[in-house]
């Protein structure tokens, strides 16, 4: 017995033919062409608006409020030691900072009311360019006990000790320059309350300000004044003895008795060290009011000083150099090269109106001409009374 297929009603037909209607044709294959065309759009369009969002990220880090906000905030996180605390502006203009706190092992740096503006433009021309940098509150501390000891490295068994002292020969006769990377220029320096402190000693400035550029040829200060500015040096009770010892031999009545042939083969003038500056240094106009200076007990006031020279290498250049102390004014023009036996030339002037220390001084003019070294010194002494001198 065989099963018969019932037969197909028009209904049935109807809705087999819907169902085939809604299948999707099925698409042809692309060609090759086709598929570099889509990948060229991809990688086109990944070009262009990856580096757009870029930029728009940037556009809006350095050149909106909230853009500052999440950079210090970044900064905060991932610069160790670091605390700033943003007033305002922008990063492209102008920042002001209520606090900036940065410190390392032995250093700590506090600003308050630091305000801060430079011209991005110039990292095109490699250079860093800051209009101006104002604080109201500055505080350097350095504790030179807690600088973190890096550990020499240990020669290894290959090395010639013969070859290592002689490239140290080489380095302590050839001192490398300093060379910053970039030149960094400063327009407008104005800084108030200014307090370092390096160890036990002190400087201190009511109100600094300046302009400065430093590049390859070296830092040139365009001009630097000072208001109350102190130096305090405290000495320790052996080093005051030494100097009130000092002071007693070089008396006349002492000095024949207490210098002796021995002491004078071994003048402490005939080995001076050779002092390098890394980094020249020329300035323009430094002028500085109302200063003190502190050494030991000893304390100096000067209503006024002026400087404008330059120290390359070893050399100290003072076009000219005019002081104003309690004891009178000075004024000074020469050279000296702090290598060899220290060769000089220079002339020196004071007009004395009292000195506590030698009553003697008083309303007195002398001048100073030094040349050569120490070796071999020439000392001429002018004064307007009978002068007494021992060279």
């Amino acid at each position: 017995m065989t099963d018969s297929m019932p037969p197909k009603t028009e209904d049935s037909n109807q809705h087999d033919s819907s169902s085939l209607a809604h299948i999707p044709a099925s698409k042809p294959p692309k060609s090759f062409l086709g598929r570099c065309w889509q990948a060229f759009k991809l990688c086109t369009r990944t070009a262009i608006y990856i580096p757009l969002l870029l930029l728009m990220l940037i556009a809006i880090l350095i050149g909106t409020p909230i853009g500052a906000q999440i950079s210090v905030m970044l900064a905060n996180q991932f610069v160790p030691n670091l605390a700033l605390n943003l007033k305002s502006g922008t990063i492209n203009n102008q920042l002001e900072f209520t606090t900036a706190r940065w410190s390392m092992d032995g250093v700590t740096v506090e600003v308050e009311g630091l305000s801060l503006s430079w011209v991005p433009t110039c990292l095109f021309n490699k250079q860093i360019c800051v209009d101006n940098l104002f604080a109201d509150d500055v505080t350097v501390i350095v504790q030179t006990d807690q600088f973190a000891d890096d550990e020499p490295s240990k020669p290894s068994e290959n090395d010639n000790p013969k070859d290592t002292n002689n490239e140290d020969a080489a380095e302590q006769q050839s001192p490398s320059p300093l060379i910053l990377p970039v030149p960094i220029g400063l327009n407008q320096l104005d800084l108030n309350d200014v307090k370092v402190t390096v160890n036990d000693m002190r400087y201190n400035a009511g109100r600094l300000q300046g302009k400065a550029l430093w590049n390859k040829s070296g830092l040139r200060v365009n001009y630097l004044h000072s208001e109350g500015l102190l130096v305090d040096i405290p000495l320790g009770e052996s080093s005051q003895q030494d100097t009130a010892d000092a002071q007693e031999t070089s008396s006349p009545d002492n000095q024949d008795k207490n210098v002796s042939s021995s002491e004078l083969e071994t003048w402490a003038m005939a080995n001076l060290p050779a002092v390098y500056m890394t980094f020249p240094i020329y300035v323009d106009e430094l002028i500085t009011h109302d200063s003190v200076m502190k050494l030991g007990n000893r304390t100096d006031n000067f209503s006024h000083i002026s400087l404008i020279g330059s120290y390359v290498e070893y050399l100290i250049d003072v076009q000219a150099l005019s002081v104003s102390h309690d004891y009178g004014e000075a004024y000074l023009v020469g050279d000296i090269s702090l290598n060899h036996d220290y060769p000089m030339n220079i002339d020196a002037k004071f007009n004395l109106s009292k000195v506590t220390e030698v009553p003697e001084l008083t309303q007195q003019k002398i001048a100073i001409e030094a040349e050569n070294g120490f070796d071999n010194l020439s000392l001429l002494v002018f004064c307007n009374w009978r002068c007494r001198h021992r060279l």
